[in-house]
């Protein structure tokens, strides 16, 4: 959370107030592509969790009717992911019409719910299915289509350019290789003996809990500041 504030506010100084900040330098190159990372490694831990506590919690035997609770908890997460989404595409349309987020990270979080219970049974063969959906772009190669329909699995048209963009090839990889690892640490058990974290760090685990909102607020959040620091922004306005 912290890491894509910090990233997110670099880019407004940038974008809405025109500071000399090059992006695409390595440095913040690697800052977006690691905030991402450990994003949607979360995800796929969280999702683990999500469908362990409906399987510890069940009190049927029919595991058809255990199935069918899975199902409408990670359809209800499509719902609300992809609702927000669409709006994250709506407000950057407003602002964009020829960058606007297409399939940016939360429409890539949507889509994997929906893909999620198939494979989470898995357990830890999903490290190595991550693996291999991480490698598939480099083994198959890619071209230029002429439609932005294939977005979702990598493919970009020559001359696109958009404000986010994460398609499920590779990063449908990331999330089932944090699924990997949260079957390992919550199903299998093999969370390490932690000390105690100091009190104030533990404070912060709300952001954790509260993810979704955070990412939805935390951008009008930040230009309000700049705004009553800065003034009105001026740049691409």
């Amino acid at each position: 959370m912290f890491l894509m504030a910090i990233f997110h506010l670099t880019f407004d100084l940038m974008y809405f107030y025109g500071w000399q900040i090059d992006m695409e330098q390595f440095g913040w190159r690697m800052l977006q592509r690691v905030t991402v990372s450990l994003f949607l490694l979360i995800v796929g831990m969280s999702a683990v969790l999500m469908r362990q506590s409906i399987l510890t919690r069940s009190r049927s035997d029919d595991s058809g009717i255990v199935a069918a609770g899975v199902w409408r908890k990670f359809l209800r997460r499509f719902i609300t992911i992809g609702c927000a989404a669409l709006l994250i595409s709506a407000v950057t349309y407003i602002i964009d019409p020829q960058t606007f987020i297409r399939f940016g990270v939360l429409h890539c979080i949507a889509v994997s719910m929906l893909m999620l219970p198939f494979v989470l049974p898995l357990g830890l063969w999903n490290a190595v299915l991550g693996m291999a959906i991480l490698l598939l772009p480099y083994w198959i190669g890619t071209s230029a289509p002429d439609t932005e329909l294939l977005l979702p699995l990598g493919l970009v048209p020559a001359g696109f350019s958009t404000l986010d963009f994460v398609p499920l090839f590779p990063w449908l990889g990331v999330i089932l290789i944090g699924g990997a690892l949260g079957h390992a640490l919550y199903v299998m058990e093999w969370m390490p003996k932690w000390k105690r974290v100091p009190r104030w760090l533990e404070r912060t685990s709300v952001l954790g809990r509260y993810s979704l909102s955070f990412y939805l607020i935390h951008q009008p959040i930040l230009l309000l500041i700049l705004f009553l620091i800065l003034g009105f922004p001026s740049a691409n306005i």
